[in-house]
């Protein structure tokens, strides 16, 4: 439980961060922060239902798909990605599968996605700015590392949960120690001046 508030904590720390340093080049960061610390803290008190907790999850991958999108100067990819993401969402919502499971697997991909075209067009596109001092930077790493360490988390999910439940409490309490790192990161994105 102590890892939850840490978590909480950690979340609200970027929120308080990115109002602080706001500037245009965040493009709502603050908003993103704002509606995850607000999401989380309602479904932990139970006054969000966890079916309408589940629909952040797409909102989640647009609001990144926007994010990485404002610097293009051709939104085509975006909009496509963000098409892809909605269509594919409204696909598995009334299938019998486990939604919650093909979202996450959607963020994932998507967060991955998003990541990796960021810094191939970094290589691609040198300037005089050391990769690490621009926001973009911490947030694409943020989301790698999230989704790398959260797909070994929820393949082996409902497997672990009949075979053995213990190992799976493990890999739970480690997934939300790199859910924290990877909102450390997001923390040192809201620093960033470029």
């Amino acid at each position: 439980m102590l890892i939850l508030y840490i978590y909480l904590f950690v979340v609200f720390l970027c929120f308080v961060s990115s109002i602080i340093n706001r500037k245009t080049e965040q493009h709502f960061l603050w908003l993103y922060f704002a509606t995850v610390f607000t999401c989380e803290n309602l479904n932990k008190i139970e006054l969000m239902p966890y079916s309408l907790y589940i629909f952040t999850i797409p909102l989640y991958s647009l609001f990144f798909i926007y994010y990485f999108g404002t610097e293009e100067k051709n939104k085509k990819f975006s909009w496509i990605l963000a098409i892809i993401n909605i269509i594919l969402s409204a696909i598995f919502f009334g299938t019998e599968a486990n939604y919650q499971i093909i979202l996450s697997v959607i963020l994932c991909v998507t967060y991955t996605f998003l990541s990796l075209r960021w810094f191939f067009l970094q290589l691609k596109n040198t300037d005089v700015t050391p990769i690490y001092k621009k926001q973009k930077f911490w947030v694409a790493t943020s989301l790698l590392f999230f989704s790398i360490v959260f797909i070994f988390r929820i393949v082996p999910t409902n497997l672990l949960n009949v075979m053995d439940v213990e190992f799976l409490q493990l890999i739970t309490k480690s997934f939300m120690i790199a859910v924290i790192i990877s909102y450390l990161l997001l923390l040192k994105a809201t620093t960033c001046k470029i």
